[in-house]
């Protein structure tokens, strides 16, 4: 097995350059093998070796994911900030500062998770995961009641973020939070651009949704039932295409 082999090399390369990418290849297979018990003395004893080394580094890191897997959430999250205090710049952190977001927003703890996912967006730049931090930070204004304070974040999240991953799903909840608060021409606008572009997607069948609200709150029965079968069609089609 591949945990044989690396043991059989580390005993017989133990005092050479090798010692660390060996030992972190083992600390990952035992995470494969779900032996996170010896993952874990594994990645310590890395962690442990040099603390200036990539290795070590790395070790640190999933260090947290071990605790994570044996159910020591708190541990997870304590060891996930002192990575980030220890390296704020690392690239790593980026995902350490995600996930603790995600795990205080599941916690109501709403300001510290707007603080990590914020922290996410003002190191990331532009990047694909400081789009989502930024969806996430929205969704969570609007999850906690403050929905003009969601739409402003949204709105930002369209002009900074034109070629995100994450703009259909930012237009989609901007949509969905004017349609709630009967904007509805500012909701159509969006919703007539949107239609043009995602015609040929799954985003589609949210559109069709939300064009079927807004017939439905100006009164237009007929219309919104057109618009609510269309929905359900382009949801047929999709889960037919996952059939073939």
């Amino acid at each position: 097995s591949s945990v044989r082999e690396l043991k059989s090399f580390l005993s017989r390369f133990k005092d050479t350059n090798y010692k660390e990418k060996a030992m972190f290849q083992l600390a990952s297979a035992y995470f494969n093998l779900f032996n996170y018990k010896e993952a874990l003395k594994t990645y310590k004893a890395i962690a442990g070796l040099d603390v200036t080394s990539e290795y070590s580094k790395r070790a640190f890191y999933e260090i947290a994911w071990c605790y994570y897997k044996m159910g020591e959430v708190k541990k997870t999250v304590a060891k996930l900030q002192e990575f980030i205090s220890k390296d704020p710049e690392d690239t790593l952190s980026q995902d350490a500062r995600f996930w603790l977001g995600e795990y205080f927003a599941d916690n109501k703890d709403i300001k510290t998770a707007e603080r990590y996912f914020y922290e996410v967006v003002e190191k990331g730049g532009k990047s694909a995961l400081a789009g989502e931090a930024n969806f996430r930070a929205a969704v969570l204004f609007y999850d906690n009641g403050e929905k003009e304070k969601s739409i402003r974040a949204l709105k930002r999240i369209i002009k900074d973020y034109p070629d995100n991953d994450v703009l259909p799903k930012a237009k989609l909840k901007l949509i969905e939070i004017l349609i709630e608060r009967s904007r509805l021409k500012d909701a159509k606008t969006i919703l007539a651009g949107f239609v043009d572009t995602y015609k040929d997607t799954s985003y589609i069948k949210m559109a069709s949704k939300y064009l079927g609200d807004v017939s439905q709150k100006e009164g237009h029965i007929e219309e919104a039932i057109n618009y609510y079968k269309k929905a359900v069609d382009n949801t047929r089609g999709d889960f037919n295409a996952g059939l073939q």
